[in-house]
């Protein structure tokens, strides 16, 4: 069968209106309520997906599932998907290249929310050939209306400054978002899709302290061998490895900005030897602790 493949870049392109070309940012949104794809297809960015009115199937690889107004969902990259069915479907396509926006997450991450829209790997969830699918709620989903709407004014216009103004839009959209999903799991229609969310939040708030795997296994329902596999899946990295990279990412950042002694940092980052947190530290980042704070510009990116 023969699979479309959309690309970011097309849509960048044909947002530019002739002589205004200043959108650069790997961030675009469409909102349509007609021409919807019948025929599988599959994008290189994430689409973050709306329902503004109406209802429809989505199928997307092995998954199909009834959406309806009010529905939000995450298509991740690369997988294969289309509409169904639909009647007066209305849509805001949110279509973003994350690895290449520059997001200042802040304290994001410590929502479950953050980790299920686009903090997780959402190949698990297309793995699992599931997806958390939530429902925003009418006055909720009113009130971003206006948001939506410009947005997608900004794309069309070009105005300077437009890649300022969409980033400010899009970190307000997706923190109101990151709230509604980490909301109890009775608001999610895919309740299981919730686990790993709770989870990597939970690691992200509590990582200065000890946290061993019976403690990360009393939070999901599953065996160690089984929560292991679900966890590389979605991060890429084993629980421990994650662990450690969010307390060596955070020593970085407190070398850069602190004057906290070297030892104070390695506690303060969950790091009882302050000799393996050297060690850790230098072969995470191919330099010492010391070293790092005396470069005249930090380059490790936190």
């Amino acid at each position: 069968m023969e699979i479309c493949k959309k690309k970011l870049d097309f849509y960048l392109q044909n947002s530019m209106q002739s002589g205004k070309q200043n959108l650069k940012l790997p961030l675009f949104i469409k909102i349509q309520d007609s021409c919807f794809h019948i025929k599988d297809h599959i994008h290189d960015f994430t689409e973050l997906v709306i329902v503004l009115d109406g209802s429809g199937t989505l199928v997307c690889n092995e998954f199909r599932c009834c959406i309806k107004k009010c529905d939000v969902f995450v298509i991740p990259r690369e997988a294969s998907h289309r509409y169904e069915n639909f009647q007066d479907l209305k849509i805001a396509n949110i279509m973003f290249d994350y690895e290449k926006l520059p997001l200042p997450k802040i304290d994001l991450p410590l929502l479950p929310g953050y980790h299920l829209l686009i903090g997780i790997n959402n190949e698990y969830f297309a793995a699992q050939q599931t997806f958390p699918i939530f429902q925003l709620g009418e006055s909720l989903l009113t009130s971003l209306l206006p948001l939506l709407n410009m947005m997608q004014g900004e794309c069309l216009h070009q105005r300077p400054g437009v890649n300022f103004r969409m980033m400010g839009l899009f970190m307000t959209l997706l923190g109101n978002l990151a709230v509604v999903y980490s909301e109890p799991v009775n608001n999610s229609r895919h309740d299981a899709s919730n686990q790993l969310g709770n989870l990597v939040a939970f690691m992200n708030r509590e990582f200065h302290r000890e946290i061993n795997y019976s403690e990360l296994l009393k939070l999901v329902p599953m065996s160690r061998s089984t929560f292991n596999r679900a966890f590389i899946r979605a991060t890429g990295v084993p629980p421990m490895r994650y662990l450690l990279n969010l307390r060596l990412n955070h020593a970085a950042k407190l070398l850069a900005t602190t004057d906290m002694p070297i030892m104070e940092v390695a506690i303060a980052c969950g790091f009882e030897d302050s000799n393996y947190f050297s060690r850790a530290f230098n072969k995470n980042f191919h330099i010492s602790p010391r070293a790092y704070r005396n470069m005249p510009i930090p380059v490790l990116d936190c």
